[in-house]
């Protein structure tokens, strides 16, 4: 999937994650019914993009909002479980994730990676040491930009068998 495509994803849930973040009271984000007139405007009038999935978290309620599809000659519909390869844009979020749960003291910069990882993922050493947090965020592990075409199936098992916060949790 190309950047151009998903940028407009990035937009909407950049614009709905600040008014979130900002404590904007949830009556003013869009209802479901804008935000999927938003996505079939992006989709089928502009043609900025083939799917978008939207994810809005508000202090009550979490909402899933999807339209379109994953590429053109897979017409199955998008859902909140729908996996995207989003590239660049996820370094921002990853960042601010990150800065969130070491304030809170759940990891540090200096934790290894595999700490995080379900038993049995082996992680390679760089320079004869653990790759850290550090090492990730600031794109200093020496891990390839993709993984092997032999290991992806690996890790989207993985991906889709994990909990959302189980990634964040110590595993020994």
């Amino acid at each position: 999937m190309k950047r151009t495509i998903l940028m407009p994803m990035f937009a909407v849930v950049t614009l709905i994650s600040l008014a979130v973040a900002q404590s904007i009271p949830e009556s003013s984000v869009p209802s479901d019914s804008e935000i999927r007139q938003m996505l079939v405007d992006r989709i089928d009038v502009q043609h900025q993009s083939i799917g978008i999935v939207v994810g809005v978290i508000g202090p009550e309620t979490r909402r899933v909002i999807a339209y379109g599809h994953l590429e053109k000659s897979d017409p199955r519909p998008l859902n909140g479980d729908t996996i995207f390869e989003i590239g660049s844009a996820t370094k921002v979020f990853t960042s601010l994730l990150l800065a969130d749960i070491m304030q809170r003291g759940e990891v540090a910069l200096d934790d290894p990676v595999a700490k995080y990882l379900p038993a049995g993922v082996k992680i390679p050493e760089r320079n004869k040491r653990s790759i850290t947090l550090v090492d990730l965020s600031t794109h200093t592990s020496g891990l390839p930009r993709m993984p092997p075409s032999k290991i992806r199936p690996i890790l989207m098992r993985i991906i889709r068998s994990s909990s959302s916060t189980s990634f964040f949790r110590p595993t020994n």
